[in-house]
């Protein structure tokens, strides 16, 4: 027979279990009444003894020397009392009634701590397969996502993020699933792991170093994304935002070819324009244009390859609608663009560089840019003087693309500029960005993707970036943390 409390095998006829001590009802059949055996064996009867009136006496049971005996009512010494099982304290009570229950054909109860705590019981309680089996799959997949989705947003892989996005979901679906499954499963499983015996283990070592492991796994992931995300954006904008001024290599762009395609096939020969002016003229003219990223950082289609597929999809923030190729196109008497390797790789690996030239009336023009990962950097711009190139100032680099983009027919507000101004919800949140600092914080504008503006912060903050969208006057801000996480998702109407 088993023990109805933990399921132990113990003998046909024991009081008491020996694995858990509890006591239990014996299976022995019971003696037949005094009436029907009423023949009594020789050997085994008692002398009878009768008083004076012919009354059978019955004779003092055999027992413990008086003095010795129990008190009335509680068992001999050592035992429980009666109907109590003994106190073992290795014996989970939990699992004994589970055990004793499934031992008796019984369902098993849900288990929370199983569908809480999931991984870390299953190793708490020793059950090593069922963790390996149900949960070690799901820590490796979310490690794996957190660091692929990384990779995508130090790309600017928007497509890719899109896909983590959902895949992060699928796994957060199926960590779901399998913490509702282990509720239901675990007791049943762990009775047949431990054979249905409630001296259940408990190796809160295991548990430790899964906590560790897991601290560990989390420290490095989070070094390796914030790394990602700084070197996709801070190395295109730390140089220039410093007032960095680059001074091109002679040989790179060599001033008898200024007028001529690269020999090597490089160089795209573009139209002229109707529009003329002197340098000088646009310097005075524009000379109300501040310096403004939204003049010198852009974004391209990261998906392109070709140089001439490339170029044609760079885009600055100060236009939604004109690329920097139509308004160099359209906005100078004579322009071109062509390609060249720098003496130093300024934006590291991946990145292509490109010059547009562009003249003015007599005045020569030079913009050179980066387009990698989906950005475009104008990180530098200079004139020919009439005996070498002269750099530009970024304030003079900023009102020459106006001039250019105006010549070109821009038109409407771009999102990047809208932006702009102080932003309130109908609860009384107020949101404030200006040309540098967005809610007091210095900010890069980052990219435009179906019209919605990604800005990133510079400084360390719970928000990583913002997504922006705009339509009928009211500003819709996503706020996102370094995981990739919507924090907020307000509304706005300009108060400012």
């Amino acid at each position: 027979m088993n023990c109805p409390i933990c399921g132990a095998k113990i003998e046909n006829g024991a009081s008491f279990c020996t694995s858990c001590g509890a006591q239990v009802a014996s299976s022995e059949p019971q003696a037949a009444p005094a009436a029907e055996n009423a023949a009594c064996q020789p050997q085994s009867c008692e002398p009878q003894s009768y008083d004076a009136a012919g009354n059978q006496q019955t004779p003092p049971a055999s027992g413990a020397p008086y003095g010795q005996q129990p008190p009335y009512g509680q068992p001999p010494y050592g035992q429980p009392p009666y109907g109590q099982p003994a106190f073992d304290p290795t014996v989970n009570a939990y699992y004994a009634r589970e055990f004793a229950s499934i031992a008796q054909g019984g369902k098993s109860r849900f288990n929370w701590a199983a569908f809480f705590l999931g991984g870390y019981q299953a190793l708490y309680r020793g059950h090593t397969r069922r963790f390996l089996t149900f949960y070690l799959p799901i820590f490796v997949l979310n490690y794996a996502a957190v660091i692929v989705n990384a990779v995508a947003v130090g790309s600017l892989n928007i497509g890719l993020v899109g896909v983590m996005s959902v895949v992060t979901m699928l796994i957060g679906l199926a960590a779901l699933v399998i913490s509702i499954v282990n509720g239901f499963t675990f007791n049943k499983s762990y009775y047949q792991l431990r054979s249905g015996d409630a001296h259940v283990p408990a190796y809160g070592g295991r548990v430790a170093l899964l906590i560790v492991a897991c601290v560990v796994l989390g420290i490095a992931v989070s070094v390796f994304s914030s790394m990602m995300m700084l070197g996709s954006v801070g190395s295109y904008t730390d140089d220039f935002l410093d007032d960095y001024t680059y001074s091109a290599p002679a040989q790179s762009i060599p001033s008898d070819d200024i007028d001529t395609p690269d020999p090597d096939g490089g160089s795209e020969q573009i139209p002229a324009a109707v529009n003329a002016a002197s340098l000088d003229e646009v310097l005075t003219t524009y000379s109300f244009v501040e310096s403004d990223q939204i003049y010198y950082f852009g974004y391209c289609d990261p998906a392109a390859t070709e140089d001439q597929a490339l170029v044609e999809s760079g885009m600055l923030f100060c236009s939604d609608d004109v690329t920097l190729l139509d308004a160099v196109t359209n906005g100078a008497d004579e322009s071109r663009w062509e390609t060249y390797v720098p003496e130093q790789d300024f934006f590291g690996e991946g990145s292509k560089y490109y010059s547009f030239y562009c003249t003015i009336g007599e005045d020569e023009v030079v913009f050179d840019t980066v387009f990698g990962g989906g950005n475009v950097v104008v990180f530098a711009a200079y004139y020919w003087d009439g005996t070498q190139y002269a750099d530009l100032s970024e304030q003079e680099t900023c009102a020459v693309l106006a001039y250019l983009y105006d010549c070109a027919g821009m038109s409407g507000e771009p999102i990047a500029a809208f932006a702009r101004g102080t932003w309130q919800t109908d609860t009384g949140e107020q949101f404030t960005m200006d040309g540098e600092n967005l809610n007091g914080q210095p900010y890069t504008l980052w990219f435009l993707s179906d019209g919605i503006l990604a800005v990133y912060l510079d400084d360390d903050n719970d928000v990583e970036y913002y997504m922006m969208d705009a339509g009928d006057g009211v500003l819709n801000v996503w706020q996102y943390d370094a995981d990739g996480n919507i924090i907020n998702d307000l509304y706005y109407t300009k108060v400012g």
